[in-house]
């Protein structure tokens, strides 16, 4: 199977495939599949198109990594609108640590979802359930992906990533019979990637927006004046792991997990008694927000969300990455 310009040049092949009989179909689902025609599972594919997204999700497709088969999936932009060639954003899901998106500007990224916290990505809030879609992450020995459903079958909706790097939810409206965006990220100045830097915490309700929390503050004073927080926040007391107490975050996205304990056979209590008996441990939280929840440690230098963090000289402190908040 190949794909060939005017002249009749080859600009795609699939030459992996190595069966007599084979059959290509487009599925009701918009899948696009190899499969030989006397397999008696008709899900058995050679090749389906849903393993390369392009610039679009849509029902059903995952976006992840297939431990099998070594495959990751992940959607990159058009160059133009009318340049289906690939641009310069890319949105994918990364495993390192406890899983969340990140959307990619090449080499540098834009925007993060916050982590699984077990219902949604704890930086989308609008992910709650809806009578419309429905959001599945699975994370097993096989598999760590994310995808999406729909209800309703008669309703439409896809996930893309723009040439200008704005992901977009679409929902198709009938009676207009138009694309109508139903979601979009980023949407303001604190859902830049680190817009406030380490220990800071980005409010899009204030003015400024980076603020340190208690116990910190600005790192360079002069340019977090002049509204550049990248560099972030410094400790103003110093931990002494003797009296030191701790502060409940809420409302924020959790951390980056890459360096992070995570144990998922422990109780939120159970973490926070195992954080405040190792000095090392600045902060926990939960990582799954279901039931009783189950631990996350050390997220010290990272953005949290109904985090416990630790403070010096028994006055609560905190450990928040701003514009990942």
């Amino acid at each position: 199977m190949s794909s060939v310009d005017k002249s009749q040049n080859s600009t795609w092949s699939l030459n992996q495939i190595k069966s007599t009989n084979t059959v290509a179909q487009l599925l009701d689902t918009g899948n696009f599949v190899l499969r030989r025609e006397d397999d008696a599972d008709p899900q058995n594919y050679l090749w389906q198109s849903f393993d390369y997204p392009t610039d679009t999700l849509l029902p059903g497709m995952k976006l992840g990594r297939d431990k099998i088969t070594n495959l990751t999936r992940y959607m990159t932009s058009w160059k133009r609108d009318d340049d289906p060639s690939s641009g310069d954003y890319s949105f994918k899901l990364d495993v390192d640590g406890f899983p969340e998106a990140f959307l990619w500007n090449r080499e540098e990224r834009e925007y993060r979802s916050g982590p699984w916290n077990g219902l949604r990505f704890s930086g989308v809030p609008e992910m709650k359930p809806t009578t419309i879609l429905t959001f599945s992450f699975v994370m097993d020995s096989s598999e760590i992906t994310y995808s999406f459903g729909l209800k309703n079958k008669s309703l439409y909706s896809r996930l893309l990533v723009n040439p200008s790097g704005v992901l977009q939810r679409y929902t198709w409206l009938d009676t207009r019979q138009d694309w109508n965006i139903f979601w979009y990220a980023p949407k303001d100045q604190c859902d830049s990637y680190k817009e406030c830097g380490v220990f800071g915490v980005c409010d899009t309700n204030s003015s400024p927006v980076c603020k340190c929390m208690k116990g910190f503050a600005p790192k360079n004073a002069q340019e977090w004046y002049l509204r550049d927080g990248s560099d972030g926040c410094v400790r103003t007391t110093k931990l002494n792991c003797v009296d030191d107490g701790f502060l409940a975050l809420k409302n924020m996205k959790l951390p980056e997990s890459a360096t992070v304990a995570l144990d998922g056979g422990m109780s939120i209590e159970e973490c926070g008694e195992a954080c405040r008996k190792n000095c090392s441990c600045t902060a926990y939280g939960s990582m799954d927000i279901r039931g009783q929840g189950v631990g996350v440690r050390d997220v010290g230098r990272r953005s949290c969300r109904s985090a416990s963090v630790r403070g010096g000289g028994g006055r609560p402190g905190s450990v928040c990455q701003g514009g990942c908040c």
